[in-house]
């Protein structure tokens, strides 16, 4: 899997250069902060690709490592029902 960059019209950074585009390139060579979310949200696209690419015939691939974070789809979905249920 291609090495982890952050992307320059990201999404995170949406709010931003979406109301002022020149804004992309100039914060560019400004280092990211990470927090937990954003570490986990990579573990988690991270797993989708490995699976999806796994689903496409590639059996070869190791498994990302991704830490501490449960990638678990079924743990996943358990949590995400559990949380609609109280709303």
């Amino acid at each position: 899997m291609p090495p982890l960059n952050h992307a320059v019209l990201s999404a995170s950074s949406a709010y931003r250069w979406l109301e002022c585009p020149p804004s992309a390139l100039a914060t560019a060579d400004i280092p990211d902060k990470t927090t937990i979310y954003a570490q986990e949200g990579s573990a988690a696209h991270e797993m989708a690709e490995y699976k999806i690419r796994w689903h496409l015939g590639e059996k070869d691939l190791a498994p990302p490592n991704i830490g501490n974070f449960n990638a678990d789809i079924q743990t996943a979905m358990r949590i995400i029902r559990q949380i609609k249920s109280k709303q």
